[in-house]
């Protein structure tokens, strides 16, 4: 009957289609697996690039992945961050010196202190907290110029601080040295009197003129500073990508990108040889490697950065 072959050609039909479909959704499904698998390679480029890097001997990478693949990457941390740690005398060392080499002019480190005054909120009430910040800026007589009538000085103001910290510009360095070592063996030898019996040896003091102008009795303060310095951001930020050096903590500008290829190629050269704190060996090797000359990395370190700092009163309280 018509009807009856109809029916079994459409039902037929109907099946092959069926059929088809599960051929389809099974190659559709291998397909999203495929992409899946693709971009798990494509997220894991950029550790893979550090990871290829094996050379034990130092070598000086110039050319690193592009921003794309940076903002592709799955890693949330710069891949070296446990190897960017340096001691923070000696980094500041071997900036100046990289700056020596590279412009063939004469760079200094100059050293100094301040306390910042922030504003804190808790339980609707607002407070008003001094914070100490100690500073190592790089660079030569003109960039260091505005800076060097405080030179190994700590300044119980905060007039400074903005114009040391949004400074970015070729031939400067601003290093913040990271405030409590958290053993003794990690605090930075510096200090800072104010003059008082209170003083302790060792240590930065100064007094806290917001608790003076709120009429406390006890203005004392004092804190130490960490012998060594993270140089990476703690987190992989790409927003403002515009090659290695933005993803260092130091406002390095592009034309001084070179300082942050040799750090980071530095950091390479520590993870590839397990090392935790450069020797002086290391430094001949490295600037033996780029310059073709020895560098006393540790004694110029000495030699150049004062380890007491001469307390300057706050101007409207003489504290």
């Amino acid at each position: 009957m018509y009807i009856d072959k109809k029916h079994s050609r459409l039902k037929e039909e109907k099946e092959e289609l069926v059929s088809q479909r599960m051929a389809l959704e099974a190659k559709i499904n291998e397909i999203n697996n495929t992409i899946r698998d693709k971009e798990s390679e494509i997220s894991h480029c950029y550790q893979e690039f550090f990871d290829s890097k094996t050379n034990k001997e130092f070598v000086l990478y110039e050319r690193f992945p592009s921003r794309e693949v940076v903002n592709s990457s799955s890693v949330r941390c710069f891949p070296l961050y446990s190897f960017g740690e340096f001691q923070t005398t000696e980094l500041a060392e071997m900036i100046k010196q990289i700056y020596s080499f590279e412009r063939q002019k004469e760079y200094e480190i100059l050293t100094l202190g301040l306390v910042g005054k922030y504003s804190t909120k808790d339980h609707g009430w607002e407070f008003e907290r001094l914070i100490p910040h100690l500073y190592f800026l790089v660079g030569n007589e003109k960039t260091l110029a505005p800076f060097k009538h405080y030179e190994n000085q700590f300044i119980n103001e905060d007039f400074l601080q903005s114009s040391i910290e949004d400074r970015c510009k070729k031939d400067f360095v601003t290093i913040e040295v990271e405030r409590y070592g958290r053993k003794a063996e990690d605090v930075l030898s510096m200090e800072c009197f104010t003059g008082e019996l209170t003083d302790k040896k060792g240590k930065i003091n100064y007094q806290n003129y917001l608790r003076y102008a709120n009429n406390y009795v006890d203005t004392r303060e004092s804190c130490t500073f960490s012998n060594t310095s993270q140089i990476f951001q703690s987190r992989l930020f790409t927003q403002d990508y515009k090659g290695i050096h933005s993803l260092l903590k130091y406002n390095f500008v592009t034309s001084d990108a070179i300082l942050a290829k040799i750090l980071v190629s530095i950091c390479i050269y520590k993870r590839n040889n397990g090392i935790s704190e450069l020797t002086s060996d290391d430094y001949n090797h490295i600037f033996g490697t780029l310059y073709g000359e020895k560098v006393d990395i540790k004694g110029l370190a000495e030699k150049d950065i004062t380890r007491s700092l001469t307390y300057v009163p706050n101007s409207k309280y003489g504290i």
